[in-house]
């Protein structure tokens, strides 16, 4: 029987949650799919929900907790309205408005859990309160708690989090758009090492920027190694200020390429992803999109980034200068014939493991449970 599912997400700024979220209310066909975001700012995944003639309510929520009672009431009215059957809610702060609202009205609720840590400092107050509030509130709000990890699961279920609920569903990469468009070589120099990554603590922009200084130490000839970095505030300016030397002496090794919309074209430029994230990712979406391109990844040990790289490409178990720099090097000096293993393998891998119908399907039979 088709369901009318109302999902709860803070926003649908452009990120892994979002994305996904987009994907499955977009292609899911089997059920009906109604979209609430905490605030109220509209983008380019809300025109994408849009196009789909698919709705989206804004609840405008300030961060005064003075106005949470009104934002719930507001919650509530859409839910009656909408005749909703369940309510399936997207990261920490949503999850305890989903089971307040799934409470008063007695409707089902999902949880889904993006992260593996959160750190004070970098993530919000209300992001790390409502992540140890939810402990106790597992037992009693939730019917699944759905983790697109399997480090998140266990990282949540070792604090507290409810295991009876546990279900794992990965993310799902769209591999007809996130294709090889020629025949992957590794023959011309310079090798392009991209960095998709907004500029973000967790991102590690700092790591890079230390570890291309040290190749022009080396005196690395920048003619062979081509640093190429993709994201939102990824600027010069926000560089610099993280970089306490000349900037101008690396600059060089390195192209800046803002946020970009059309992130198949990118993978498809570099013959390299780099992830050098520090902590916080569950399941980095770059490395799998980036893979389904035919694009081998060199990733932190973060996340379930070594179980999807597996064979593939190449895991940093330690975040220092020195071993990111030797395992740069190595991708300099990659013989042509293991690259191009690699890069058969790595599309491989996502089409076997990680493919955005294989998400779809779990979801739809996850909901017909409930």
């Amino acid at each position: 029987m088709n369901k009318i599912i109302l999902h709860i997400i803070y926003s649908l700024n452009k990120g892994g949650a979002e994305e996904t979220l987009v994907k499955l209310v977009v292609n899911d066909k089997l059920n009906k799919h109604i979209i609430i975001t905490l605030n109220n700012e509209d983008n380019v995944l809300t025109k994408t929900v849009k196009k789909n003639n698919l709705r989206v309510y804004n609840l405008g929520v300030k961060k005064n907790i003075f106005f949470i009672p009104l934002h719930i009431f507001k919650l509530i009215k859409i839910v009656k309205r909408e005749n909703i059957d369940l309510i399936h809610s997207w990261m920490y702060i949503s999850d305890v408005f989903s089971s307040i609202c799934g409470l008063i009205t007695r409707k089902k609720v999902i949880w889904c859990v993006r992260n593996t840590s959160l750190r004070l400092g970098s993530s919000s107050i209300y992001s790390i309160f409502s992540k140890f509030l939810e402990i106790p509130l597992s037992y009693i709000s939730p019917v699944k708690i759905v983790y697109c990890s399997i480090s998140a699961q266990s990282i949540h279920e070792k604090i507290g989090f409810n295991k009876k609920l546990s279900v794992y569903i990965p993310n799902g990469i769209d591999c007809n758009f996130f294709k090889p468009l020629k025949k992957r070589k590794l023959e011309k120099l310079p090798v392009t090492i991209g960095f998709p990554a907004r500029f973000d603590k967790q991102k590690n922009h700092k790591l890079l920027l230390d570890t291309i200084w040290q190749l022009y130490k080396r005196k690395v000839d920048h003619n062979k190694v081509k640093f190429i970095l993709a994201g939102r505030k990824a600027t010069v300016e926000n560089l610099k200020k993280i970089f306490n030397r000349d900037f101008e002496k690396i600059s060089p090794y390195i192209e800046l390429m803002g946020e970009l919309k059309k992130m198949d074209d990118f993978y498809n430029l570099i013959d390299f992803c780099l992830s050098c994230s520090s902590y916080g990712e569950a399941f980095p979406n770059v490395i799998a999109e980036s893979m389904s391109t035919g694009t081998p990844c060199l990733s932190s040990n973060v996340g379930d980034a070594k179980l999807i790289i597996g064979d593939a490409g190449y895991i940093l178990d330690n975040l220092k200068t020195n071993d990111l720099l030797k395992a740069i090097v190595s991708l300099i000096n990659m013989n042509p014939n293991e690259y191009n293993i690699k890069s058969k393998l790595s599309r491989s891998l996502i089409l076997k493991n990680y493919s955005l119908e294989r998400m779809i399907s779990r979801y739809q039979k996850l909901y017909s449970k409930i």
